[in-house]
């Protein structure tokens, strides 16, 4: 999902998207495309810094930084980040080029909890399965299948 757009970033303009597209507390991964300002440019082999800062005031903890990985036939620079607590998170992208310039932007996440949506998940398919059960049941009524079942048994010897 795109999460930044053409932000000028120094002598750069950085987009940014992020997978998956609801953040769930876990990993999060990251893809940036820095392009020269100037030129709309890809630019080459640039070093690309990815720091994450809880937003709660009262949570004392210390960024995370995630370096990328550089693939040499495509301009974006991709990153993991853990971010296992849910809350706000201010994300820094900082990029350096190969002569030394560097901009950096700086945007915002919310990382939503992982536990409330496999209670969601688990909730479903016991309705399904609920209605699954409900549904064979009246289908064999409805259907005619039980008169079907009762005539295919064998008759008691007499």
């Amino acid at each position: 999902m795109l999460r930044l757009a053409n932000s000028l970033a120094g002598p750069f303009t950085l987009s940014v998207w992020t997978y998956p597209a609801l953040l769930r507390a876990g990993t999060i991964h990251f893809s940036v495309l820095p392009l020269e300002a100037t030129t709309g440019q890809p630019v080459v082999n640039p070093t690309v810094l990815i720091e994450a800062v809880a937003g709660d005031t009262h949570t004392h903890s210390a960024p995370i930084t995630a370096y990328t990985y550089f693939d040499p036939i495509s301009r974006y620079q991709e990153a993991d980040l853990a971010l296992l607590t849910p809350g706000q998170y201010e994300i820094t992208v900082q990029v350096t080029g190969k002569d030394g310039q560097q901009g950096q932007t700086t945007f915002a996440l919310e990382i939503v909890s992982a536990t409330g949506f496999k209670w969601l998940i688990i909730l479903l398919l016991g309705q399904a399965g609920l209605f699954a059960l409900w549904l064979a049941k009246e289908g064999i009524r409805t259907w005619g299948v039980d008169r079907y079942l009762k005539r295919s048994r064998p008759l008691p010897n007499s």
